[in-house]
């Protein structure tokens, strides 16, 4: 149990710091629609980025 916390804990931590490339993949099929300024997401709450990353990380 304890090993497959850790493991859990270091995967986090790895995708953490690769998460912006990771968004970026993700963004791809997303990239053709009209609807999307300067290819970016708007995000209507404050904390909704960190939400974001937080879900990529995991």
């Amino acid at each position: 149990m304890v090993i497959s916390v850790v493991a859990v804990f270091l995967c986090t931590i790895i995708a953490f710091v690769f998460h912006r490339f990771i968004f970026e993949i993700l963004m791809v099929p997303a990239m053709g629609f009209e609807s999307l300024r300067d290819n970016r997401l708007v995000f209507t709450q404050v904390t909704e980025m960190i939400g974001i990353t937080m879900k990529i990380s995991l």
